[in-house]
């Protein structure tokens, strides 16, 4: 079988970074890259990986966490890993996993009060106070392996050259590979859907993990994911999560509703529900 890259895919391949073998890929992570980055949704979240896959998601918003210490530590992101294995095996018993390309702006590492790693079952545990001191725990992260990479010499000083050190360290020496994703997405910007037969149906380990295009995935299981209930704090956006608010789309919604853009700006003002995060802020910004 031959397959055709169309010139627009190649170069899409080519600017895009794979984060290889954490014992052979020694390139600082620099904010100026694109990277591929995995989430796999658990088997109470069959819902939200339909809205994802249908109207997006945004890592502005707050996430549904498992566990109340992930909401305390790390309320907003999506956990993202770079090691599609890895999250085969241990954050998909839904038996979907959705890839996708970001910009390493995009990302942040996860951080846990009074601790460098992720809480284990029956350890006592802390959340932050507010923002503030969350985000002051990040720049003392920044400052610490900035100044003395964890690794040294042995990883080639990759951790400290990245142009934030705490973010370096969390995708290539946390067990996880893992990173936050807070950026916004548009389900065209989904361009994979792994699935597992034996997951989703099943509850089972057993079968192999199929690639399908995000369209393909739907045209043949998305009826299968209907029935379940989407989260009501995802309902009635008028937007997806990347559009401007000054767009195109703000055109149409006026022209649908019979108002004009002043009118609909000032009921978005006090109905920000209708509204995703990058929306949210460039109203404020006006």
């Amino acid at each position: 079988m031959k397959i055709i890259i169309t010139e627009s895919q190649l170069k899409r391949l080519l600017e895009t970074r794979v984060v290889g073998s954490y014992l052979r890929d020694f390139e600082p992570i620099k904010d100026t890259e694109k990277i591929r980055v995995y989430h796999g949704f658990n088997s109470s979240s069959k819902s939200y990986a339909l809205h994802s896959l249908t109207h997006g998601l945004s890592g502005g918003v707050r996430a549904p966490r498992i566990y109340s210490y992930e909401t305390g530590n790390n309320p907003k992101g999506l956990f993202v890993s770079t090691e599609f294995k890895l999250v085969a095996k241990n954050f998909a018993s839904s038996g979907i996993i959705i890839e996708f390309e970001t910009k390493v702006t995009n990302l942040e590492a996860p951080v846990w009060a009074g601790q460098d790693s992720f809480f284990v079952p029956g350890q006592m545990t802390k959340s932050f106070k507010n923002d503030d001191e969350r985000q002051q725990e990040i720049l003392r992260k920044r400052k610490e392996y900035g100044e003395k990479d964890p690794e040294g010499e042995y990883g080639k000083n990759r951790v400290s050259k990245s142009d934030r050190p705490e973010l370096g360290d969390s995708i290539f020496n946390n067990p996880e590979h893992q990173a936050l994703f807070i950026g916004d997405l548009n389900p065209n910007e989904i361009k994979t859907v792994w699935f597992h037969e034996g997951r989703f149906f099943r509850r089972n380990t057993e079968g192999p993990w199929i690639r399908y295009s995000r369209r393909d995935f739907l045209k043949k299981y998305g009826n299968e994911l209907k029935s379940e209930e989407v989260p009501e704090t995802l309902r009635n956006k008028l937007f997806k999560p990347n559009d401007d608010l000054m767009s195109s789309k703000l055109e149409e919604i006026c022209k649908e509703y019979g108002m004009d853009k002043e009118e609909l700006l000032d009921i978005f003002k006090s109905e920000q529900h209708f509204l995703w995060p990058k929306q949210i802020k460039q109203l404020e910004q006006l």
